[in-house]
């Protein structure tokens, strides 16, 4: 049923992209992060499925952890030696085997875990392009009136606004996001022989000048850990879960319109629960740790 789905969808968010008109920016600066063309992948109240949410994901939340106490996990038997051994270094909780892929913070999220969580629980970063991109997709600094601080879609807008010196002053603090002159950074070329620990380290300088270096890059911690099993969790199993849930309730005899978006919604949708699930259950089981995984003692 689910067989032609392309897992890169699900993953996608809702962040608008900003056009490389809107800062002026010269054409070489931008073409490495393509406009992506983004849709809600979030099920409506109302639709046929949404009623099988809290189900799916109680059951989905239920076989991973079977799956993730095992002494040898699904993801373990299907990853090469050399990824367990190698690429996981700094990222496997002590307690457990169910390993992790790489993955990378968002440096926004770094900074201020509370603001920026969906930047955390609603993506998963696997290299220092995403990271890139995610910033240009959703932490540009928008067109803003430095009088009244009014933020506009467009440079043209802001700079007619500002021309017509209609607005008053207002203590309105500078909208937050990464500056033109960031981001012309940000796209230079890469020392690829550089760690990507250190590449990560490097941007994090470009977009907080003069702040104290993070303790680490990676999602770290039982709550991020966690999370990002169940993610990597979910991309390999949650289809075939989906499946042979669906088919045990009888959707597989409903017609519903747009097959392919409906069930792609209902696999994001539960992905999203789950994870706002374990980040809600592990931090009230784990008071003194906080969803940037730091201990608040």
């Amino acid at each position: 049923m689910m067989d032609h789905y392309h897992k890169s969808h699900f993953y996608n968010t809702s962040h608008p992209s900003p056009s490389p008109e809107s800062y002026n920016l010269d054409e070489n600066d931008v073409d490495i992060f393509e406009p992506t063309l983004q849709e809600s992948l979030v099920l409506e109240p109302d639709h046929p499925l949404a009623r099988v949410v809290d189900e799916l994901k109680l059951s989905a939340l239920n076989e991973f952890y079977i799956e993730k106490n095992r002494p040898e996990t699904f993801i373990q038997r299907n990853l090469g030696m050399e990824q367990r051994d190698g690429n996981f270094r700094g990222s496997r909780p002590r307690d457990t085997q169910f390993p992790l892929k790489r993955q990378f913070a968002c440096p926004f999220y770094r900074w201020d875990p509370m603001k920026h969580m969906s930047c955390f629980t609603r993506l998963s970063l696997r290299g220092i392009a995403s990271v890139k991109q995610h910033l240009w997709n959703a932490h540009m600094l928008p067109p803003y009136c430095p009088m009244c601080g009014k933020t506009f879609p467009t440079m043209t807008r802001c700079d007619s606004h500002i021309r017509h010196r209609r607005c008053g002053p207002r203590e309105a603090s500078t909208p937050e996001g990464i500056t033109i002159q960031q981001f012309q950074q940000l796209v230079q070329p890469t020392d690829t022989r550089m760690p990507e620990e250190l590449q990560w380290l490097s941007i994090w300088t470009i977009v907080f000048p003069g702040a104290d270096l993070p303790a680490v890059t990676y999602p770290s911690g039982a709550i991020e850990s966690t999370v990002c099993q169940f993610r990597d969790y979910w991309a390999y199993n949650g289809e075939r879960l989906m499946s042979a849930f669906l088919e045990a309730k009888g959707f597989q005899n409903y017609n519903l319109q747009d097959e392919d978006h409906s069930f792609a919604s209902l696999y994001t949708t539960v992905l999203y629960q789950a994870t706002d699930y374990l980040v809600e259950s592990i931090s009230h089981e784990n008071s003194n740790e906080t969803i940037g995984g730091l201990n608040s003692s």
